[in-house]
């Protein structure tokens, strides 16, 4: 009966491991990696800061700010 509620008591802690592990997981692939929408965004815009076209077209300083959420802030 204790062994059956040791192993228990295990098996949520390494359960809990693992979902911490996920997480972890999850948010440094959104963060880091090439593909998260920041990275795109922060690739495209260095691509169209160094297109002479671009410069010709818009001219310069060229900024880029994101796009504005309903409360204001810029993502």
């Amino acid at each position: 009966k204790e062994t059956t509620k040791t192993a228990s008591y295990w098996g949520i802690v390494i359960a809990g491991f693992g979902l911490t592990g996920v997480l972890f997981y999850a948010i440094f692939n959104e963060l880091f990696s090439s593909k998260s929408p920041n990275s795109v965004y922060g690739r495209s815009l260095e691509r169209c800061l160094n297109d002479p076209r671009v410069k010709d077209a818009l001219g310069e300083p060229i900024k880029g700010f994101g796009e504005e959420t309903r409360r204001g802030r810029r993502r």
